[in-house]
């Protein structure tokens, strides 16, 4: 009808009326299709990233809304984790420093970096929230899967580590082991009292008291006394 009267109103035939009428109708057909061709656009569901579909919710013939979970979607080509670090380590854990990730279940770990330090410190357990992301090759690490965050807070060249279970304490509280001196052409026990730093898992850092060149007293240590000739085998 609009095409039939423009060509008339071109040709200076029919009423300017006419014209616009048909021109009115047009344009508001036009907007209707707009809206309804949108309208029929949301009822595509777009994920807004590459993936998977893992899981469909709802059955043929159910409901779906924008309040209920349709599909699970997942990209495992890259993937994070998220931890409770203790404040004491706050000052320890920054922002792009790497740490490892342990999976017991694979027996096996990966290195990552730290993408987000948390700012708030939980009051109920004192930490703070770490993220990490890595990527994920074939897609072996799955989500909620049990991981172990080792983070290193601490860093010393050419530290000096001995075994901490040789490591003992008397009453005072001092800290030490046992060596042996060659006195009058017999090996006696003598007493090295330490001064430690910090220690991990089997092994104690010695800040002063012992060398690299001297030799301890391990298996037995605990059954000699300073002075007690000893022999070596």
């Amino acid at each position: 009808m609009f095409a039939k009267q423009k060509k008339l109103w071109d040709q200076k035939i029919g009423s300017e009326i006419q014209f616009l009428e048909a021109q009115n109708n047009k344009e508001a057909l036009e907007q209707r299709l707009l809206t309804m061709r949108e309208q029929l656009d949301m009822y595509k569901i777009r994920a807004p990233f590459n993936g998977v579909v893992d899981q469909i919710n709802p059955k043929v013939g159910e409901p779906a809304g924008g309040q209920f979970p349709v599909v699970r979607v997942m990209n495992l080509n890259k993937v994070f984790l998220e931890g409770d670090v203790s404040e004491a380590y706050i000052s320890s854990v920054k922002k792009n420093s790497f740490v490892e990730v342990k999976f017991p279940s694979l027996g096996e770990s990966v290195k990552a970096k730290v993408k987000r330090v948390g700012n708030f410190i939980n009051p109920a357990n004192r930490t703070f929230k770490v993220k990490v992301e890595f990527k994920n090759p074939n897609g072996k690490y799955k989500p909620n899967q049990l991981a172990i965050l080792k983070i290193r807070d601490y860093k010393a060249e050419n530290a000096l580590i001995i075994p901490s279970r040789i490591v003992q304490q008397d009453r005072s509280g001092k800290d030490y082991v046992y060596t042996y001196e060659k006195f009058k052409k017999v090996n006696r026990v003598r007493k090295l009292e330490l001064q430690l730093g910090n220690s991990y898992e089997e092994a104690v850092e010695i800040i002063a008291g012992l060398d690299s060149t001297t030799i301890l007293i391990d298996k037995g240590a605990k059954s000699v006394q300073e002075g007690d000739a000893v022999k070596l085998k």
